[in-house]
């Protein structure tokens, strides 16, 4: 305008706000300019009146005014600024407290979520986005660090962590907008930055999270990132504590990506081997062995500047990885590789594993039929750890493999091994019995029987006991050890009662024994023990045990009958009769004792000694020497007397030998059946010596 008609124009202003100030000032104003129609120049009406308000130090008045233009006129373009006044007079007049209120009012009218927003195109918004902007750094910085006092109040009386939460989301909620508002903008890494710390203090660590993984993504130059990273990483950690089972998988999974993604990203970080080994260990616990090795590997072959326990802990996944793989020789690999960082004190678990590794390499290599390979591995771990449970085992199983490949000599020399090194071991206890009978398998009969001999002995189950000391017994004997085999049948029979079969089947072993040894005193020994042992069972007595005790008893009765034969008949002739007929009469119930076990060939043998002693017994009375001095006439007298002592002994001699004829009848004719047909030929010729006519005759007809 002209000069004349802006001092006219400035003279009209000052005659209105004086005019307004006799009335109710900004309301009146508001009035008028709505009957007006609300003109494009109203703002400048006011701007005049807030002035005067504010050169007069009126800062209220000064700020309805403002406020009264913004209320009349909520989507003019001319709006913001009206709002911004109303800030700038606050600070001006010194009402702190009422800014931040004034500010959020500024945003939630003309920020991004506001209908002025969307209302106007950027040749509006950009006249105004600067102030924004500051106000919404303002209000997030302001409503962060207010959540910070409250939370750090060294006075825990005076923390409030409930109201502390709430300006922690407030600060959030501004941050967000000032993201939304302006993604673009060179504070964006920084503010998302701070937005995951705001949410990872209000305990909502899932929102923390996605700010972190933002900054991450989007920002990874940012000097920041790697500890966003880190951040999401703890965040994810946070919120599968309070979630619920099925959420927590899902927490962990993502964990998992995150710390992947963070060796990723900031392989320089050192905290990247760390969380690299962190991400492997959760993959071996979700059972993803083959992810969790490569990733301990990496570590292994490729971080050289790794921590100590951070390389023993891949190496520990690593090697735990291959053994839940089957790769059990890998396994083993890492972990000698792993024990050879360890003290002396973290070494047992470890050593543990290595040697289960290597007894699984056995396993396999012996479920591919390679014996001699499962074989060696079984027997390489007493090299590794001689004193293990597991170099026990595999010995045990390397022998079973040898014994299973038909080398019955290797598996005993390696069961005697076994013995030697661990003999209180319980896989040792059966060593003595599996050993002879390998022994026998290989005809090794000596050491079968020192075997089975020390088990009669040390067997905790009498029935082994008993067995064994008989089959010790009968392998000394197969070897011709005399004396051991002899020890072990008297130690079976003085220890075992029963069978009793068996136990006089000790005795008829003893019995020969000693035959071969010609020890006749032990030889009548064990003949009376068996003929005794038959006499106490009676009735359940064996066929078998039958026959040797009647042939025993046989050979009792023969030896008595040699002492029978040995007394000769001398003068006084009744003096050494006597003597001769007590002998007679002890080997007859000798030979019957025989005769009642009915044993048919002891029986006939039994009459036939009985029947030949009569006759013999009157032959030597009829052979006996005569008196000396006797005249003719006496000793023809002396000799009728002889004849009439003899005379009985031969009749009862020729009716026991009828008996053994009369059994011929029944079809017995055996030896001493036609033995006493010869001396019933002799003592009855007449009826018994008699020949048989041949009678020719002619095969021709004439």
């Amino acid at each position: 305008l002209p000069q004349t008609e802006q001092e006219l124009l400035h003279d009209s202003f000052r005659a209105v706000v004086h005019a307004l100030q006799y009335m109710d000032g900004p309301e009146t104003l508001a009035a008028r300019m709505e009957a007006l129609e609300r003109p494009k120049w109203q703002l400048l009406a006011y701007e005049k009146l807030a002035e005067d308000y504010r050169l007069k130090e009126r800062y209220l008045d000064t700020v309805r005014t403002w406020e009264m233009f913004v209320a009349e006129n909520a989507l003019d373009a001319q709006a913001p600024e009206a709002q911004q006044r109303v800030i700038e007079t606050l600070i001006e007049g010194d009402f702190p407290s009422e800014v931040g209120a004034k500010k959020e009012e500024y945003v939630a009218r003309f920020g991004i979520y506001s209908p002025f927003y969307a209302a106007h195109g950027d040749d509006v918004k950009t006249a105004y986005r600067p102030t924004l902007h500051g106000y919404l750094s303002d209000l997030s910085r302001e409503a962060h660090a207010d959540a910070q006092a409250l939370a750090s109040e060294e006075d825990e009386k005076k923390r409030k962590p409930e109201q502390a939460r709430l300006r922690y989301l407030a600060a959030a909620g501004w941050y967000e907008e000032f993201l939304e508002t302006f993604p673009q903008d060179e504070a964006v890494p920084e503010r998302l930055f701070l937005l995951g710390e705001v949410y990872t203090e209000a305990a909502e660590p899932v929102r923390a999270v996605s700010a972190y993984q933002r900054v991450v993504r989007e920002h990874s130059d940012f000097h920041k990132a790697a500890e966003a990273g880190y951040a999401a990483i703890l965040g994810l950690g946070q919120a599968m504590e309070g979630a619920a089972e099925h959420e927590g998988e899902v927490f962990k999974l993502l964990q998992i990506d995150a710390q992947i993604e963070f060796a990723l990203l900031f392989p320089g970080d050192a905290r990247a081997p760390a969380v690299q080994v962190a991400a492997a260990d959760s993959l071996f616990q979700l059972g993803r062995f083959g992810e969790a090795v490569d990733l301990a590997a990496d570590i292994v072959a490729n971080v050289t500047d790794a921590a100590p326990d951070v390389r023993r802990a891949a190496l520990l996944i690593q090697g735990h990885g291959h053994f839940e793989l089957g790769s059990f020789a890998a396994a083993e690999t890492a972990y000698q590789t792993l024990l050879s960082q360890l003290d002396e004190a973290e070494r047992a678990p470890v050593q543990e594993r290595m040697l289960a590794a290597v007894f699984k390499q056995g396993e396999q290599a012996e479920a591919d039929g390679a014996s001699d390979r499962a074989v060696h591995h079984y027997l390489r771990i007493s090299a590794l750890d001689a004193d293990s449970e597991l170099a026990v085992r595999g010995h045990f199983d390397a022998i079973a493999v040898v014994e299973a490949a038909g080398n019955e000599t290797q598996a005993a020399e390696l069961l005697e091994d076994l013995r030697a090194r661990y003999p209180d071991h319980e896989l040792s206890r059966d060593v003595g019995l599996r050993l002879a009978n390998l022994y026998e398998a290989t005809e090794s009969w000596s050491l079968a029987a020192r075997e089975l001999a020390g088990l009669s002995e040390s067997e905790s189950d009498p029935e082994v006991r008993r067995q064994s000391r008989y089959r010790a017994a009968e392998l000394y004997l197969q070897v011709e050890d005399l004396p051991a085999a002899t020890q072990q049948f008297s130690a079976y029979v003085a220890t075992f009662k029963e069978p009793a079969d068996v136990r006089f089947e000790a005795m008829q072993h003893l019995d020969q024994l000693a035959q071969r040894q010609h020890d006749a005193d032990q030889e009548r020994h064990w003949k009376q023990e068996k003929i005794e042992l038959h006499r106490r069972l009676g009735k359940s007595a064996t066929e078998r045990m039958t026959y040797i005790a009647a042939h025993d008893s046989y050979g009792f009765a023969v030896a008595e009958l040699e002492q029978f034969d040995a007394i000769r008949l001398t003068h006084p002739l009744k003096k050494s009769l006597k003597r001769k007929q007590k002998a007679l009469s002890q080997t007859v119930k000798a030979f019957e004792g025989v005769a009642d076990y009915k044993v048919q060939e002891l029986a006939t043998a039994a009459t036939f000694h009985i029947a030949d002693m009569y006759t013999r017994l009157g032959r030597s009375i009829l052979e006996s020497d005569r008196p000396k001095g006797l005249s003719a006439l006496e000793i023809e007298q002396y000799d009728i007397l002889l004849e009439e002592q003899a005379y009985p002994f031969e009749e009862q001699a020729i009716s026991l030998h009828e008996i053994n004829m009369r059994r011929s009848w029944e079809g017995v004719y055996d030896d001493w059946v036609k033995k006493s047909f010869q001396a019933l030929s002799r003592l009855m010729p007449s009826r018994f010596d008699k020949q048989e006519v041949e009678i020719a005759y002619v095969e021709v007809i004439h």
